[in-house]
């Protein structure tokens, strides 16, 4: 399971290509995105959901901001997960590779339950012009409560959209 998160993550860093400045210090990104929830054990369902993020640039590479996920699982539940995260853009081109860190609580009927939880990410933005970008990123939680990975990977894909001060 992580040698596919890892081997993933390679593919999209091999298909960076600088060309012209996107992001910017001082940009805001709000990033709309579903959300594919793949179970990698029989303890967890598949399920899908939508995911918002809000973030501010500090530097050109660098993003804070906030996240929030709703999941719905097959047997029709609703959770989800929200909190902070940090983000580190390996460019400034067309094509931007990151990677990224999140702690975040587990509500409602999240297969998760009610969970403190960090999440790694990796991904890639590929811009159709200075203020908007298509976006895919991976997506793993930790449990800190049980002290291991969830049984699932977490598939994400949409849009943002960038505005300056």
């Amino acid at each position: 399971m992580r040698h596919r998160m890892v081997l993933s993550m390679v593919v999209l860093f091999a298909l960076a290509s600088p060309v012209f400045g996107q992001q910017q210090e001082g940009d805001t990104e709000l990033q709309l995105q579903g959300s594919l929830r793949l179970a990698t054990s029989s303890d967890f369902e598949h399920s899908g959901g939508a995911n918002v993020t809000y973030g501010r640039f500090v530097t050109d590479r660098q993003e804070w901001g906030v996240t929030a996920t709703a999941t719905f699982t097959e047997d029709g539940d609703l959770g989800g997960t929200a909190g902070p995260f940090y983000r580190y853009n390996f460019g400034t081109g067309e094509t931007v590779p990151f990677v990224g860190a999140a702690a975040v609580a587990s509500f409602g009927d999240d297969s998760f339950g009610d969970n403190a939880l960090l999440s790694a990410e990796g991904g890639v933005r590929f811009f159709l012009d200075r203020n908007r970008a298509f976006t895919v990123t991976g997506q793993t939680f930790y449990s800190i409560e049980e002290s291991e990975f969830a049984d699932s990977l977490n598939v994400l894909f949409g849009f943002s959209v960038f505005w300056s001060k």
